[in-house]
């Protein structure tokens, strides 16, 4: 493949610049994310620049190229040859940068705060690295987390990406000689789970015509944690089981049920699937949901009522059906039936009514 891109080129090192240049204006049009999981094309060449881990390890060729990623962390990175400013640490998958972390610590009286202050005050948001090749930027001390996917000056907002502790933000005290955000880089960061959070989660914003609009959502840690801890569950329970996963306003539930709901398609128990392409929610479907759906592959929704915004984007879809209504359980209760592929359910049949037996006269008896 490369001997074909490298042809029409006068030197290897020609080759290689063009290359970088072909990347670079891909990542800048489409995202890093688009990059990573559709690779580019040029010279009627098509290169993959990341393998993500395959679904089952039958296919040796995939897990050798799942295994070839290279994951890389850089200290005090120039990312401009217009000043001379660095990052604290820049996190690459296989030479494209995905991550920009700023470290805080009270060794030097800083807290996190200050890293959000240095992002939104000392980093110039119109710098390429910043403004369209990294993915998110965390900001970070040994108590605190927070991420952003957009830095726009003064205004940038933050969200946090910490555990929680007894019902309440943060995370739990540090112990065993660790710092209390450890967790980033022994979980998050981790190279399987990070290459998986790339690969399943991330997602950028489509606007109506099907034009990605530039916004990138990165799930919030809670969010992550609690759409591994169900699929876990379902991988190894199986379906028919009653979960309650507590959001608290505002953080997110429409992305934590999207994810969800994608993950689970893919889901298998006992080598089989454990679900199919039925979303069915308890309550209304808002738009947040509906954008967050609208990148799955799904074959019917099923809710109490749709805002109209939300039956305007999933009417995008094609050949998706979009049910409204409460279901009604029948007084005479249901009947189910195994069959291949699922279950046969349908109105229980009533039981006729026997008329009651007369009573003999007096004398006689009953035979």
């Amino acid at each position: 493949m490369w001997d074909k891109w490298s042809k029409p080129f006068p030197t290897p090192d020609a080759a290689q610049h063009a290359f970088r240049q072909r990347v670079a204006q891909e990542v800048d049009q489409r995202g890093t994310i688009h990059v990573l999981r559709n690779g580019v094309k040029g010279n009627g060449c098509k290169f993959f620049l990341c393998a993500f881990k395959p679904a089952h390890g039958l296919t040796p060729l995939l897990v050798e190229q799942y295994q070839a990623n290279q994951l890389t962390v850089t200290r005090q990175q120039r990312y401009s040859s217009k000043h001379a400013n660095t990052l604290d640490l820049c996190l690459w998958v296989n030479g494209l940068v995905v991550a920009t972390v700023e470290l805080k610590n009270e060794l030097t009286g800083q807290t996190v705060e200050d890293a959000k202050a240095q992002y939104r005050i000392d980093r110039d948001p119109k710098d390429p690295l910043l403004a369209r090749r990294a993915i998110v930027h965390f900001a970070v001390d040994p108590y605190l987390a927070f991420m952003t996917t957009r830095l726009a000056g003064p205004t940038t907002e933050f969200l946090p990406f910490n555990q929680g502790h007894n019902g309440h933000a943060g995370n739990p005290p540090a112990s065993g000689g660790k710092h209390a955000t450890a967790y980033l880089w022994e979980e998050v960061w981790q190279r399987d789970a990070f290459l998986d959070l790339l690969g399943r989660f991330v997602h950028t914003e489509v606007d109506d015509a099907g034009k990605a609009t530039g916004k990138v959502i990165f799930p919030r840690f809670h969010q992550w944690d609690c759409v591994l801890r169900l699929e876990a569950e379902a991988r190894a329970n199986g379906p028919g089981h009653r979960y309650l996963a507590q959001h608290s306003a505002g953080s997110g539930k429409s992305n934590s049920i999207a994810w969800l709901a994608r993950q689970l398609t893919t889901a298998s128990h006992q080598g089989k699937p454990a679900f199919g392409s039925v979303i069915a929610f308890s309550v209304p479907v808002d738009v947040a949901a509906a954008e967050a759906i609208s990148s799955l592959f799904v074959e019917c929704i099923v809710a109490p009522s749709f805002a109209e915004e939300a039956v305007e984007i999933l009417g995008r879809k094609k050949n998706l059906r979009v049910l409204a209504g409460r279901a009604v359980w029948p007084a005479g209760g249901m009947d189910f039936k195994r069959v291949r592929g699922g279950l046969l359910v349908q109105d229980r049949a009533p039981v006729p009514e026997v008329p009651p037996v007369p009573e003999a006269p007096e004398g006689t008896a009953n035979i």
